[in-house]
């Protein structure tokens, strides 16, 4: 039994001499290239907006005749997307009407807008939609008088003029995945 010990203490001491002892140890490395690529950003463009002419409570044209409390303007225009790139999500808004006057008329109109993508709603919520190149993007906006406003009797707005001049759609880029 000693012999065995004695045997294995001297190949155990005859390894740590190779391995630590001489202080090299064999050790094979290797690297290879990988290719790389080109890339080009793409970009999302709203064109010229083509518009309806405003309407009053969704019929008749709206051209300068007064409104009264519980009326409703509005006004459809379409953009086409020029878009480039994979994976594009777009969120839409749309600004305050700039408005020269200051008045309680002024202050009492409310501005909305409903947006559809190729002709699919757009809930604002969602934080936005799938679009790509060629989509038709629908606006329309509307301005709400409202019937029984902060003004009680509406009295403090009868005569007043509130003249709505520009209003700029959006879209902004997100990401589909």
């Amino acid at each position: 039994m000693r012999t065995i010990v004695k045997g294995s203490l001297a190949a155990g001491a005859g390894v740590v001499l190779l391995l630590g002892g001489a202080g090299t140890l064999a050790v094979w490395t290797d690297a290879e290239d990988l290719p790389g690529t080109g890339s080009t950003s793409g970009y999302l463009d709203l064109t010229d907006p083509v518009c309806d002419p405003w309407e009053l409570d969704g019929g008749a044209a709206f051209t300068t005749q007064p409104i009264v409390p519980g009326d409703e303007l509005s006004h459809r225009c379409t953009f086409t997307l020029d878009a480039a790139g994979e994976h594009l999500a777009a969120t839409f808004e749309t600004s305050d009407p700039v408005v020269t006057e200051t008045n309680a008329l002024v202050d009492d109109l409310v501005v909305s807008t409903a947006y559809t993508v190729a002709g699919v709603p757009v809930d604002p919520e969602a934080g936005g939609v799938a679009v790509q190149d060629g989509d038709v993007v629908t606006a329309v906006v509307t301005v709400s008088f409202p019937l029984g406003s902060d003004n009680a009797s509406n009295v403090p707005t009868a005569g007043l003029q509130a003249t709505l001049e520009d209003i700029t759609v959006t879209a902004t880029q997100g990401h589909s995945g």
